[in-house]
């Protein structure tokens, strides 16, 4: 014990604490020199970022955006720092692990990085009025509603997509860890501080001899570079240092060091740069596919937005069954009319009844006017010299046998036989009972279409990268060229249907005509009403498509296409004409009756035959309401247009092969693999490396204080060759010869895909030939079912006041009517069906060439795209207001659409026989061909053209009626 406490004397504890703080004063400034983690992760980022850059060299994947940071307005964006992020929200029970484990106390510490209250960006959702504050601090959710997001455009849902969308990011960052893995080969083959598999470093160990002996404190020091070269040879140089203090007797200090050298270069294995540099070459060749690869994402990630694809639905799809859910609408609405028609017809029978008869038969056409008819029937019966047979009231057995005993002329027995039907025979319930099934069965259909839509729609808001919850409706400004029936011609025939209770306020035994003038008056202005917004409407149709009709002309296939368009146009102006003519007689006649009414002499009866032919007048305004709708349906569906595509089969596939950058990628990786064979094959050689080494040294440790008294007499240089020879090498045989199989794949596996994407563009451009095709179909079939659906209905009404007799056999004209429906839908369907896939086929042809020029604001360079997104970097006006200029981002030149439209037509085209001197096109201040022989000098009532053209829309939950 006294010789312990003797080895701890005052003077020795002396000598150790200043050999202590030396050695401390040497070793914490060494061991502080770490970096932050802000310095790593910057630099980390300068040398990735370079390394990305140097691939964008080509127009073809030099994309816009490389930061792998988020936009701030993301929802993942986070706002803190990223060195020192707060915890996240954790699950309370797994969170007791952090803290506890195994009856471990676990790191205290963890909240002093702070906690955040959501895992999304507390201020992604301010741009729309909610801010952080808003958040529940216990569940992280909000304590208001989510915003909402109205109309919702296709340039809009872009521009959410790129600052939202989860993929895209990912992406982005694919590159990014295919850069760090290039800067990771780069720093292999710079100049490193390790030398001989060692980083420069210090370590100090101090010993303590308490029964005797010396006390010694030993720092071992050592700094070195070294570097791989290409050919796979390897240099570095070393200074290593051994110092030790001696705490016995007087203080003694020995020190030595090295300083050595060492070049090896291989010779035969892992010798030379086609093995030396694999690595770097495949990691930058993978860098270089990630830059493809994200260029031709973005191609994906347009076409997936806007057309469909993996996990979005697609805005034109949305659109598709948006338009659908209208179309079923509209075929609601004319179920419950016809429903509520033919019920009203089953309740009650007709008080009149008109047939065609060109003549009287001769023995009645020769008596006077007052005595042609007995007097049983004389009251009720009256002949037009217009060419119609007419009766008032009912019509008894006797009443119809008295009449056909006046004549046997074969018209005259047919006019009164059909007469007679007409008003006995009353609306069969069968025909309610099929519309009512029918009705029932479509509103059904429109439940799970309207179901399906807000599936689609909350699909659609993941892809963009919002919650499900966020409320979102969509603008429909693409759906309105599929409006073929404007709601103003339904909204007139609504007028003209309200104008028969209106006139059936009067007296038809003793019209007072003072009411009648009132009548009479309220007639002319529903006739003022059509002239100027019905006419004027199909005015406007007839104008848009004058303007694509040479433009749709030129780009139909055959003659017989050409033909039937040419031959539905004239149609179609001739329909118009003759419509518009005899609205102009209507109003000549009814501007007759007006007059007529002031004079003095006017008897009773003259009264009550204007009164009649009020509701003749009704009825003949309705039937040329209904030719313009059908005209309007005509020309409308003919105005429909799509994007052009003129590249032939061959040309597709050429511009495919050359441009496919995944095909390239594909093409190099094939290449890569043969690498991977010659690499393996190196394996196989010997290992003979060719070894030159020295090492500098001073004097041995003992009595030497200088660590830097190198001397040549402690110094030695070595030159060598070492070899290994090559028996055991099982495991390289076994790899050589997997590559060798790995590379026959991916021969294979190139010829597969080069097939495959001549197959994708090959489908896509047959496909968009049959589609625009099949459109031409459809709109044939919208004319046809529109045909088809006026003739069933006015089969089934006939009765009524038109004078055909009614089919008699039970449900045929429900059936008629339903099928006509039944049509009308599925036309309506195919056509927006048709201009979906179409459009998607489009883009996918495009993308799949690999020319789809994307701009840095998400949107394809194409005439169609930058004239609903605009020709600038951002969306105009978009969700999130103005935006910052374009120079803020770099992106490729953006294209712009060119006004089109054809010349006015020649007047003289032939459109399957004109009328000799007609102008299909000329509409201006006419209302019908040839009017100056018809002696009709009137003005049109055309609304001046700046009042003209705007086609109204309506919301997505209102009941629709036919047409939209």
């Amino acid at each position: 014990m006294n010789g312990l406490l003797s080895r701890w004397n005052p003077a020795h504890r002396h000598r150790r604490t200043r050999c202590l703080v030396w050695m401390m004063a040497v070793w914490l400034p060494l061991s502080s020199v770490g970096c932050s983690r802000p310095f790593w992760r910057d630099q980390a980022d300068r040398d990735s970022y370079e390394a990305i850059s140097q691939n964008l060299d080509d127009p073809r994947w030099a994309v816009p955006r490389i930061d792998i940071t988020p936009d701030p307005r993301s929802r993942f964006y986070s706002p803190y720092d990223p060195d020192y992020e707060p915890l996240p929200p954790d699950d309370p029970h797994a969170h007791v692990y952090m803290h506890w484990v195994d009856g471990w106390q676990g790191y205290e510490c963890w909240h002093s990085f702070g906690d955040a209250m959501s895992v999304e960006n507390p201020q992604w959702l301010a741009p729309f009025g909610l801010r952080a504050e808003n958040y529940d601090p216990e569940t992280g959710e909000y304590l208001q509603p989510l915003p909402q997001i109205e109309n919702l455009t296709l340039c809009e849902a872009l521009e959410l997509a790129l600052i939202h969308n989860r993929d895209y990011q990912t992406q982005l960052e694919n590159v990014f860890l295919r850069a760090l893995e290039v800067t990771a080969e780069r720093y292999r083959f710079a100049v490193r501080y390790v030398a001989n598999g060692r980083v420069p470093g210090v370590d100090s160990t101090t010993t303590f001899r308490p029964e005797g002996g010396t006390d010694t404190s030993v720092l071992n020091s050592n700094f070195g570079v070294g570097q791989l070269l290409p050919t796979g040879g390897q240099w570095f140089m070393e200074l290593v240092n051994n110092t030790i203090w001696l705490f016995d007797g007087p203080n003694q200090t020995q020190t030595a060091s090295t300083l050595a050298f060492s070049l090896t270069q291989p010779l035969l294995f892992q010798a030379g740069r086609k093995v030396v540099l694999e690595n770097l070459t495949q990691t930058e060749r993978n860098l270089l596919y990630a830059v493809r690869d994200l260029a031709r994402f973005r191609r994906e990630f347009f076409t997936d937005i806007v057309g469909g694809g993996g996990a979005s639905p697609g805005y034109l799809s949305l659109m598709q069954q948006l338009q659908q859910i209208r179309n079923t609408q509209a075929n609601i609405y004319r179920l419950e009319e016809q429903v509520e028609i033919l019920k009203e017809n089953s309740s009650r029978r007709p008080d009149w009844s008109r047939e065609e008869l060109l003549a009287l038969p001769p023995e009645l056409a020769a008596k006077p006017e007052d005595d042609r008819f007995p007097p049983s029937v004389r009251e009720f019966i009256k002949f037009e010299p217009r060419g119609e047979l007419l009766w008032f009231g009912e019509m008894t057995p006797e009443q119809r046998d008295t009449l056909l005993s006046l004549s046997d002329d074969p018209a005259y027995q047919r006019a009164v036989t059909q007469i007679s039907q007409g008003l006995t025979t009353e609306t069969l319930i069968l025909d309610v009972l099929n519309l009512q099934s029918t009705l029932a069965g479509t509103i059904t259909t429109l439940r799970d279409q309207e179901r399906r839509l807000q599936d689609s729609l909350d699909a659609f808001k993941i892809f963009l990268g919002l919650r499900t919850d966020f409320l979102v409706t969509l603008d429909d400004t693409l759906l309105v060229q599929f409006q073929f029936l404007d709601d103003r011609l339904l909204e007139l025939e609504q007028e003209v249907r309200a104008f028969a209770p209106f006139r059936g306020q009067l007296n038809f035994d003793e019209p007072d005509p003072k009411k009648v003038r009132v009548v009479v008056e309220r007639f002319e202005q529903i006739l003022d009403d059509v002239e100027e917004s019905g006419l004027a409407l199909v005015r406007e149709d007839f104008a848009r498509l004058e303007k694509i009709y040479e433009e749709r002309l030129a780009g139909m296939e055959s003659d017989t296409e050409r033909d039937r368009l040419k031959y539905d146009v004239a149609r179609d102006r001739r329909l118009f004409d003759d419509s518009a003519y005899e609205i102009g007689v209507l109003r000549e006649r009814t501007e007759q009756i007006l007059s007529q009414l002031d004079r003095p002499d006017a008897t009773n009866e003259e009264v009550k035959a204007w009164v009649f032919d009020l509701g003749f007048f009704q009825e003949d305004l309705l039937t040329y309401l209904g030719t313009l709708q059908a005209v309007e349906i005509g020309l409308r569906v003919d105005s429909v247009t799509t994007q052009d595509f003129d590249l032939t089969q061959e040309q597709v596939v050429a511009i495919a092969l050359e441009n496919r950058l995944d095909l390239k990628n594909s093409r190099a990786q094939v290449m890569d693999a043969r690498r991977k064979v010659e690499v393996a094959a190196n394996a196989l050689l010997s290992n003979l490396d060719l070894v030159f080494e020295g090492d500098l040294n001073t004097p041995g440790p003992v009595g030497n204080t200088n660590p830097f008294e190198f001397r040549a007499d402690s110094s030695e240089l070595r030159v060598g060759v070492a070899f290994d020879a090559p028996l055991d090498l099982n495991n390289e045989r076994n790899i050589y010869r997997a590559a060798l199989i790995d590379y026959q794949r991916a021969r294979r596996s190139y010829m597969l895909f080069e097939d495959q994407v001549k197959q994708d563009v090959r489908v896509a451009w047959r496909q968009l030939q049959v589609l625009e095709r099949n459109l031409e179909t459809a709109r044939q079939s919208i004319r046809i079912a529109a045909a088809q659906f006026d003739s069933a209905v006015s089969s089934a009404y006939a009765p009524k006041g038109v004078g055909g007799a009614r089919v008699s056999v039970p449900g045929l004209s429900g059936q008629n009517i339903q099928n006509a429906l039944r049509a009308i839908l599925s036309a309506q369907n195919n056509m927006i069906g048709f201009w979906v896939s179409y459009e998607q086929n489009r883009l996918n042809i495009y993308r799949d060439m690999g020319i789809m020029e994307i701009g840095p604001d998400n949107v394809w360079n194409d005439p169609f795209y930058r004239e609903l997104c605009g020709a600038g970097d951002f969306c105009p006006g978009g969700v999130y207001g103005a935006q910052p200029p374009a120079e803020s981002l770099q992106g490729s030149e953006t294209g712009t659409s060119d006004d089109t439209g054809s010349e006015r037509l020649d007047e003289s085209a032939e459109l399957n026989e004109p009328r000799e001197g007609e102008n299909v096109w000329s509409l201006d201040g006419a209302v019908g061909p040839a009017d100056a022989d018809r002696g009709d000098d009137r003005s049109s009532g055309l609304r001046d053209s700046d009042d003209q053209g705007e086609i109204r829309r309506v919301g997505w939950k209102q009941i629709l009626p036919f047409g939209h």
